[in-house]
């Protein structure tokens, strides 16, 4: 009797939890909601027409198995926000059980295994590229495989991480099979997690000479009122068997749109290898971005073989300096900057830990309403979605 009043009086606690979160949250969140993020024809948004099943199902990875009864969906998705099917615990209340292995310290959600399946096709003009996948975070002890060859598992489940499938695709116009097996054991947080494929997945078509995932890094290391230094390093990559020599040009685009300063150079890059390179740009009276004006600028980075292009990257950033001393405290842009600020949880209330870009960009909106200039993420990578919104709305991380 004592173990159930427990239960419950958790069961109470999280409810009022969740509904505080909604209140917070998802009240006022209209259809952008599911807007999607932004992509182009490198990166392209792979989060539609998954086919997903709940439980243990040996056999699954090969891409001859039967997954037409198994549900249809898009990512993002939270499996342990939904209702407990009535074969795991029939006296389960909703998503809330009393089986669950992280018991109150996971709000008494359910984790398990979950597989979800993608049948895809290339096009004609991706014969000869490379193609790789990204995903944002799965959680968790993710396994992946491409037309029933296995390419690995990811432990975390909060960490990006990609495979390059290009060895063991079909050709164009025929069917690929892509699977992945999510294993929420549970016990394993003192904080709610989800479970599944709860962020953004990316499906990558690039030349064999092309930027590196996450291949550029910019800073500023000298800002003033009258200019500033931007310095890029980049990284190249050559998947042929010969060298290739290479132009690289970046071009830089104000918060307007505007280009405002430009600048080229190459380099050539052995086979099979990578090559590091650095650019080093001045912007003149430039838009200083802070929490009360976050101004951001696009790097646009592109690689040229000859007179052809064969890969761009797009990157946003912001211009500003931050000095930190004993004593003058936090200096922004030279200016003394005091963090007002709160610790948040990767979860969208009673969205579950899906990675809406509406929901987590108003995340930072209600946080800015009520006079907070920064967050610390606790206790685990945030998604993309929720970084960019921080650099887009002006909040500190």
């Amino acid at each position: 009797m004592k173990t159930t009043r427990l239960f419950f009086r958790r069961f109470l606690l999280v409810i009022l939890t969740v509904t505080t979160s909604y209140l917070i949250f998802a009240v006022g969140i209209n259809d952008q909601l599911f807007e999607p993020p932004e992509q182009d024809a490198r990166n392209r948004l792979f989060d539609a027409q998954w086919q997903f099943f709940r439980g243990e199902n040996p056999g699954a990875e090969n891409p001859s198995f039967d997954d037409s009864k198994w549900r249809k969906l898009n990512l993002p998705h939270d499996w342990s926000i939904e209702d407990v099917p009535a074969n795991e615990d029939r006296d389960a209340i909703g998503p809330f059980s009393k089986k669950s292995p992280g018991t109150f310290n996971t709000g008494n959600f359910m984790g398990g295994t979950g597989w979800y399946r993608k049948h895809f096709r290339l096009e004609k003009e991706d014969a000869g590229k490379l193609v790789s996948v990204l995903f944002d975070g799965v959680f968790m002890n993710s396994e992946v495989w491409i037309n029933g060859h296995y390419l690995g598992i990811r432990p975390n489940g909060y960490v990006p991480f990609y495979y390059d499938l290009t060895a063991f695709l079909k050709p164009a116009g025929e069917e690929n099979v892509l699977t992945v097996k999510a294993t929420n054991k549970g016990d394993n947080s003192r904080w709610y997690t989800g479970s599944g494929i709860y962020r953004h997945v990316y499906l990558n078509v690039t030349n064999s000479v092309h930027v590196a995932q996450w291949g550029v890094t910019i800073t500023t290391p000298k800002v003033s009122e009258t200019q500033a230094t931007i310095d890029l390093a980049i990284t190249i990559e050559n998947m042929e068997a010969i060298s290739e020599t290479v132009i690289l040009k970046t071009k830089i685009f104000s918060p307007e749109g505007k280009q405002v300063a430009e600048t080229s150079g190459n380099g050539s890059v052995s086979a099979k290898l990578a090559l590091n390179l650095t650019q080093n740009l001045v912007v003149k009276s430039p838009s200083l971005w802070s929490d009360k004006t976050p101004k951001l600028y696009v790097a646009q980075t592109e690689v040229w073989k000859g007179s052809k292009l064969i890969d761009q990257v797009n990157k946003k950033f912001g211009i500003r300096s931050l000095e930190f001393s004993p004593e003058k405290g936090f200096l922004l842009n030279g200016k003394p900057t005091k963090l007002r600020g709160g610790c948040i949880h990767h979860d969208n209330g009673i969205l579950g830990s899906v990675t809406y870009d509406r929901a987590e960009a108003r995340r930072i909106e209600v946080l800015k309403a009520n006079g907070y200039n920064a967050i610390r993420t606790s206790h685990n990578p945030p998604s993309k979605s929720l970084l960019d919104a921080c650099d887009r709305l002006g909040m500190f991380v």
